[in-house]
């Protein structure tokens, strides 16, 4: 495969694991007792942890330097992370497209 393809692979993939933590944080059940202990706090970062479009301006560059600075094509680390965060979200979202049409 062309190094440009595999670049824009990652940043694919990357962009997905951004949604994905994003989603984890603000959203899923896992993180619902971190969420509640912030949220009793009342603060900016009480907004934050309930706003994935807020939180995914700080994931964003935490998913991108690794993978800008530390990338190696032949890295299987880094594709182990960004493939399973890329497959999550979309079994995610595969679940919830058939749910809505079962419905």
């Amino acid at each position: 495969m062309a190094t440009i393809q595999i670049m824009t692979l990652l940043v694919v993939l990357s962009l997905l694991a951004c949604w994905r933590l994003a989603r984890l944080l603000t959203v899923d059940e896992v993180f619902a007792p971190v969420r509640e202990r912030v949220a009793k706090r009342g603060d900016t970062w009480a907004y934050f942890v309930t706003c994935p479009w807020c939180l995914s301006i700080w994931m964003s560059p935490l998913v991108a330097i690794p993978v800008v600075l530390w990338s190696d094509f032949n890295d299987p680390w880094l594709w182990i992370v960004v493939i399973s965060l890329a497959g999550s979200l979309t079994a995610g979202i595969g679940q919830t497209v058939e749910d809505r049409l079962d419905r």
